[in-house]
Parts: C-alpha cells; sequence; structure tokens
C-alpha cells in the first residue's frame, strides 16, 4: 500500500499545470469559471431576478460564453502571453487574463515581501510615512497610483499594447490605441469612486 508520502514525492505539479496550460484550461475553463461566478453575483442584486435562480444561471452562462468566445482586441498578439485564443484567433479575456494576472500578482507579492523584510528587521513602515496622517495620506495615495499604474500596464498589455513608440501612426494611432480608453475606463472608476456622497 502506497504512503501519501511516496504519492507526493510521485506527484508531478509542473506536468499537471503544463496539461492544463496545453489543454487551454488557462485559456476558456478557468476564465468562464472566473466570469461566470462574478455575472451569477452581480445578478443576485438584480431585483427583476431576485427569485428566479434559473434566469440567472442562463444569464451568467450566456454572458461567460460570449466572453471566452468572442475577441476583445483584434490584434494578433496578446500582451505577455503570446497568441490570441478567441475563434477568430484574436485576443481573448483567457489572453487577458494571463497577461494581468501574473504581473500584478508579482508586484503584489515584492510589495509584500518588503513588508516582511522590515518586520524581520524591526522597521516599522508606518512610521517611515511620517507620524502626520497628511503625510501619511500623501505617501499611501503615491503608492496606490503606483499600484494602479502597474495593473494598467499589465491590463493594456493584455489588450495587445506593445509599449511606447508604436508604427509612428500619428495621431490616428493614438486614438485607436487600447491604452487610452483603458485609462479613461480606470480614470472614471476612479473618480466615481473618490467622490463625495
Amino acid at each position: 500500500m502506497a504512503s501519501i508520502s511516496n504519492w507526493l514525492s510521485d506527484l508531478d505539479f509542473y506536468g499537471f499545470l503544463s496539461t492544463l496550460e496545453t489543454n487551454d484550461w488557462f485559456a476558456y475553463v478557468f476564465p468562464f469559471l472566473i466570469i461566470y461566478t462574478v455575472i451569477f453575483a452581480a445578478l443576485k442584486n438584480v431585483k427583476l431576478f431576485e427569485d428566479k435562480k434559473s434566469a440567472k444561471v442562463i444569464i451568467a452562462l450566456v454572458f461567460s460564453l460570449f466572453a471566452i468566445a468572442f475577441p476583445i482586441s483584434n490584434e494578433s498578439y496578446c500582451g505577455i502571453y503570446g497568441g490570441g485564443h478567441a475563434i477568430n484567433g484574436d485576443c481573448s479575456i483567457g489572453d487577458l487574463m494571463m497577461s494581468l494576472f501574473p504581473g500584478v500578482t508579482a508586484f503584489s507579492i515584492g510589495i509584500l515581501a518588503l513588508y516582511l523584510v522590515a518586520a524581520m528587521l524591526g522597521v516599522d513602515l508606518m512610521k517611515i510615512l511620517g507620524d502626520d496622517e497628511k503625510d501619511q495620506k500623501t505617501i499611501r495615495l503615491i503608492l496606490g497610483a503606483v499600484g494602479l499604474l502597474v495593473v494598467i500596464y499589465y491590463f493594456a498589455r493584455g489588450f495587445g499594447w506593445d509599449g511606447f513608440g508604436g508604427t509612428g501612426g500619428g495621431i490616428s494611432e493614438f486614438f485607436t490605441d487600447p491604452l487610452l480608453y483603458i485609462l479613461i475606463v480606470f480614470g472614471l472608476f476612479i473618480f466615481y469612486i473618490g467622490k463625495d456622497d
């Protein structure tokens, strides 16, 4: 009889993840599950569908299938990951997630590591921010802005944005650049959550 330790020593976690990636689970299945869950949870707050679970299931299912099947960008290069997984080969929501999540997660882990090292050295990072609450608020806003820029960068990369410079298309390229619209959406979002009620 095999023990758990023998089973764990034979476990090939990298092979498992590689099989999932090869079979496009990260491009279709996992994005489908995330989108389905978010849409289904959001529909719980819509009074029209309050007691209609079957309607919520169908709507979440249709939204999720549309989201993973059709392109979100007409780029053939989908940021960090590469090729597109939408029906016509363009960038899909799965490609966006594969570009966004690892980069933002790595940035977050870097911040966590900074806090852990400071704690091990006995440094209180809050005192570095200053004793004055106004100074702390300013530094937190700056750090939040840097974090937001990291999210916007990886979000834009997921939409096929390739960095500054482009092909030199001038003003017409500026208005077709997905980064412009991403910045507008994030700006409106920040304005909305920051305004006083």
